[in-house]
């Protein structure tokens, strides 16, 4: 059987691309710094919503001056400044059925 040598190509070159990654994981210690920055974190936020903001956003906060700024441009991430809206359900509402305006 004979191999296309572009074909060939691709599959050295994407060879070469995972050995190198892996040696920077293994050489970068990833494992041991991402669970220390998880261990790092309050309490309160679950692994996921950790991993979660650290793959997305990384570990440099210093764009967001305090959290309200970070929750800004992350809602949701921050449900406790998000504080719970009661409705009254027999109350008037404005363009409702009832003719209340």
């Amino acid at each position: 059987m004979t191999w296309r040598v572009e074909l060939l190509f691709v599959v050295e070159q994407s060879l070469a691309m995972y050995d190198t990654y892996h040696e920077k994981i293994a050489a970068a210690a990833c494992d041991q710094r991402i669970e220390a920055h998880l261990k790092s974190m309050d309490a309160k936020v679950d692994v996921l919503t950790a991993q979660t903001v650290i793959s997305e956003v990384g570990v440099d906060m210093s764009p967001w001056k305090t959290e309200h700024h970070f929750d800004k441009f992350y809602p949701g991430l921050c449900a406790h400044f998000h504080k719970p809206v009661l409705v009254n359900s027999r109350a008037p509402r404005p363009g409702g059925l009832d003719g209340a305006d």
